[in-house]
């Protein structure tokens, strides 16, 4: 007789070769497919599958066999080295499990798959081949596979192994051994289904098809309801081994009604495994941007941010992580915050209305986008909120000299006919500037247009020298201003009054005559005002690679029969002649035959920003540059970035395929640009970076301090932007050579391509270094561009406008131009 205690101890030694073994995985009633927790494509996988139907000694079950060739193939398919077993015998199930014990000790994950009959004794577990008779409860031993002997060979694996049974079917055997268990003699409990399995080793899962001591549907398709859902999951990837089993589990109660719940013992540690992994995560693509502008009419306009994309079709979320300024960001009515989260979709819906409260670079409406599988990435849209209402227009920049007699100024006018009103903001610290009736103005004062034009200056007693300025506000009472000035200096020889163009003054006379009558001469600029303080001539000088004689003395200025205001002025042009101490450049330098060509620039100081632009242009402030520096006489081209590409330092940059050499390279981010500058510093022995922002502006302004380095208004053609009139394609950029160079000898500084400086991008100049420096900071995001780009309107392209963008963005309109290290 083989009773409760003799089982136990046969078994025992079986259960002491794998207790302390490889992690196991026992899953029982359907196969509970469980992986393991490498990756498909490193880890080695084997397999034995085993089904059970062609019982000699019992009614055939048909759906085993179908359920392990279904699961062998699947296993294949998912990279397992299986062995596949139909219908064996006791000695060919040993024979087998031997051999595959062999293989797992050299795997990292094994699975051993059953289906068929399988019973309890005593609450050990038995798997039954195809030959067993069973006439005893001691045949077990001869002719039933212990369960603990299959998990012995399963726990030989390095990392994981699985064991699935589909065995706890409504069993004949159970009724035979139940029948000689009846007798008296014998003490043998004989349960229905499969015992629980309580005492696994560590990383141990088992998994049955339905409860302990229950019994399994065997279902009516080809497959049984625990191997069919088994079967489902396996096509789905990236399912981890518990959420495999729980999605089986749910599909089981489904099909069955309920009436039979797959269950699991053991545990499992928290490295994570999948049968079918997901291929390696790529990120979300965020397209380039172009940035959008807004009128301040409090207009609700979409956004229109699309074609966000996943290149491994994970579902995306949008969250807002910055807002612009100046306005409200709403989804429908609801206005949107910082967080909130949104999907694709709903991004496209977004829409932007201007408050009225703020004009100007309103910043960017920045965003993260999220795959669920870790992978993350920003993207951010520029908003720009431009008036609406047209400001008035004052007189072009002139040059009038007067001898205590009318300014000449021309009264402004307004293109809206709206009714304006003019207050003084500035009088010149010696001298008085008197109404056509004689009354002195002083500032605060208000004028109307008649007054204004009626204005004169008496020097009186005041000697030859700058006597200081005249400052004047020009408002239409719904938000649009105008300030214009005029310089006034009183020299020593009458002059007559003419009419320049948009060149600063020329320097007074070297050798003053004595004894002249005083004259004041004043050149009038249609910019905004700059406190007396500020206003000293600038002292900058740029001079060529090859000395080029220094320009004439000017003439002096001859008297006048009778001072009158000045005529209307001609169309202004570039100046002839640069402002006091700037000496134009004819030559460039080149350290290389594929080397840009530079112009050198010596030091001096100039004031940087402008007090009547965007907030980011404020606040004005004296630089001085203490060295010299070489900079691009014209934005980097086509045909010296392909240079770079050709000897292996930069990327191919698809827009650029078929354009000529003479066009300035663009999409280009920062990065891009260090690539080249490595590239070229290394080509010409020489020390080549992006220029300071402050460097950057004192060569485009080339010693000016008008609005455009030409003058205080933008004319035509002067420049290439969308709105700065002549030749104009919106897809492509003019020629680097395309316009005027500056007094400096610089092209392309307003417009073309916006050009990438070194500095980190700070919403205004408070703080800036006064002496030209990088202006810089840690992990920074956003680099400033300036002079903006062919597709901007002039705004962009004065010499004191700043923007920026994502520092490893490309945007087709971004390039830049190099500065040589002395």
């Amino acid at each position: 007789m083989l009773g409760r205690h003799r089982i136990v101890d046969i078994v025992a030694g079986w259960r002491r070769v794998f207790r302390e073994g490889a992690a196991l995985v026992v899953v029982v009633v359907g196969l509970c497919l469980i992986a393991a927790n490498a990756t498909a494509a490193t880890e080695r996988r084997v397999a034995l599958v085993v089904g059970m139907g062609a019982y000699s000694y019992a009614p055939h079950l048909p759906n085993p066999p179908n359920d392990a060739r279904s699961m062998a193939k699947k296993l294949a398919k998912l990279g397992f080295d299986v062995d596949e077993r139909v219908d064996v015998d006791f000695r060919d199930l040993a024979r087998a499990l031997r051999e595959f014990g062999i293989k797992a000790q050299m795997a990292d994950v094994a699975v051993f798959y059953y289906a068929g009959h399988g019973m309890q004794v005593d609450g050990e577990n038995y798997l039954i081949p195809i030959d067993a008779r069973l006439e005893r409860e001691r045949d077990l031993v001869y002719e039933a596979m212990a369960l603990d002997l299959a998990m012995g060979e399963v726990a030989q694996a390095r990392t994981l192994g699985i064991v699935i049974l589909d065995a706890c079917r409504n069993n004949p055997f159970v009724e035979r051994l139940i029948r000689v268990a009846a007798q008296p003699s014998r003490a043998v409990s004989i349960g229905q289904g499969l015992a629980r399995v309580d005492d696994p080793p560590k990383d141990t899962m088992v998994a049955m098809a339905t409860r302990a001591d229950a019994v399994a549907e065997d279902g009516d398709g080809s497959n049984s309801p625990f191997t069919q859902a088994m079967l489902e999951f396996l096509e789905v990837p990236g399912l981890e081994l518990g959420l495999f089993f729980r999605k089986v589990r749910d599909a089981v109660l489904r099909v069955t009604r309920g009436r039979q719940e797959p269950y699991t013992f053991g545990s499992l540690g928290a490295e994570p495994f999948f049968f079918n992994p997901l291929p390696p995560n790529r990120q979300p693509v965020i397209p380039a941007l172009a940035p959008v502008e807004f009128n301040d009419s409090a207009v609700a306009r979409p956004l229109a941010i699309d074609g966000l994309t996943d290149p491994d079709g994970d579902r995306l979320v949008v969250r807002l992580t910055g807002l612009p300024r100046g306005g409200n960001v709403r989804l429908g009515d609801r206005t949107l915050l910082i967080g909130d989260a949104l999907t694709p979709e709903q991004l496209k819906n977004v829409s932007f209305t201007p408050d009225g409260s703020f004009r100007g670079q309103a910043g960017p409406l920045t965003f993260s986008v999220e795959d669920g599988r870790g992978a993350v990435v920003f993207g951010s849209l520029f908003v720009k909120i431009i008036p609406s209402n047209r400001p008035p227009t004052v007189a072009a920049k002139e040059l009038v000299q007067v001898v205590a007699n009318p300014l000449g100024l021309r009264a402004p006018v307004d293109p809206d006919g709206d009714a304006l009103t003019i207050t003084v903001t500035a009088v010149p610290k010696v001298g008085t500037i008197r109404t056509g009736a004689g009354a002195v103005v002083k500032a605060g004062d208000r004028l109307d247009a008649a007054g204004l034009e009626s204005l004169s200056f008496d020097p009186g007693a005041a000697p030859p020298g700058e006597a200081g300025s005249f400052a004047f506000l020009v408002d239409d009472g719904k938000g649009g201003r105008a300030e214009a000035s005029l310089r006034v200096s009183v020299v020593e020889h009458p002059a007559p009054t003419v009419a320049a163009a948009s060149a600063p003054p020329a320097p007074a006379p070297a050798a003053p005559e004595p004894q002249a009558a005083p004259v004041a001469q004043a050149a009038a600029t249609a910019q905004p005002a700059v406190p007396p303080e500020a206003e000293e001539p600038p002292t900058q000088i740029a001079a060529a690679i090859a000395p080029t004689p220094p320009p004439a003395a000017p003439r002096r200025p001859q008297p006048a029969a009778a001072p009158a205001p000045a005529p209307p002025p001609p169309t202004p042009k570039p100046p002839a002649q640069p402002a006091v101490g700037v000496f134009p450049t004819e030559g460039a330098l080149r350290d290389c035959d594929e080397c840009p060509a530079l112009v050198e620039i010596r030091p001096g100081s100039f004031v940087m920003g402008a007090a009547g632009e965007d907030p980011s242009s404020r606040p004005e402030h004296k630089v001085t540059l203490k060295s010299g520096f070489a900079i691009g006489k014209y934005e980097v081209t086509a045909g010296e970035w392909r240079a770079c590409v050709a000897a292996g330092g930069c990327r191919e940059v698809p827009e650029l395929e078929g354009t000529a050499n003479n066009l300035p390279a663009r999409n280009l981010d920062w990065d891009d640009a260090q690539s080249y500058l490595t590239w070229l510093s290394k080509k010409s022995g020489k020390k080549y970076r992006l220029p300071s922002e402050a460097e950057w502006e004192y060569a485009a302004r080339g010693g000016t301090r008008s609005t455009y380095w030409w003058g205080a208004d933008l004319g035509k053609g002067k420049a290439n932007c969308k709105d700065c009139g002549g030749d104009y394609d919106r897809k492509t950029p003019a020629r680097v050579d395309a316009h005027p160079a500056n007094p400096f000898g610089l092209h392309g500084t307003a417009g073309g391509v916006a050009e990438w400086v070194a500095d980190c991008w700070s919403p205004s100049h408070a703080g800036a270094p006064t002496d030209g420096a990088v202006r810089d900071s840690r992990n920074c995001r956003q680099r400033v561009v300036r002079g903006g780009s062919w597709r901007n309107d002039h705004t962009y392209a004065t010499s004191a406008s700043r923007f920026y963008y994502d520092a490893d963005v490309r945007y087709i309109a971004n390039g830049f131009r190099v500065v040589r290290q002395p």
